[in-house]
């Protein structure tokens, strides 16, 4: 059983909470939600990047924070932050891989 100074106090969970807002508001940003755009326009490979980058920021601060992953073992820290971040390079690659092969290329 963990002892309860283990556990996040109300002002690191209320600013826990006050940077997953202001991710929900570069998230809503970056995919273009805020400003008037195209709706059928694809969001570019900078968007999706800023957009996947702050949703992989949220999942990071709901695992340590809210689920307390942070009084967890070093390993759990490292397995969920690995996956998180698996994943999400995984969705940049499955709709963006011909745009990062080309930018990639760009380079060299």
């Amino acid at each position: 059983m963990t002892s309860p100074d283990t556990f996040p106090s109300r002002r690191a969970l209320l600013a826990t909470w006050a940077a997953l807002a202001a991710l929900t508001l570069v998230t809503a940003a970056a995919g273009g939600t805020l400003l008037p755009t195209d709706p059928a326009a694809p969001l570019g490979l900078a968007s999706a990047a800023a957009l996947l980058l702050a949703a992989g920021l949220k999942a990071r601060l709901v695992l340590m924070r809210y689920l307390n992953l942070r009084a967890a073992g070093e390993g759990w820290r490292v397995l969920f932050t690995v996956w998180v971040g698996l994943v999400l390079l995984i969705v940049l690659v499955i709709v963006y891989g011909p745009a990062l092969a080309d930018a990639i290329n760009s380079f060299s």
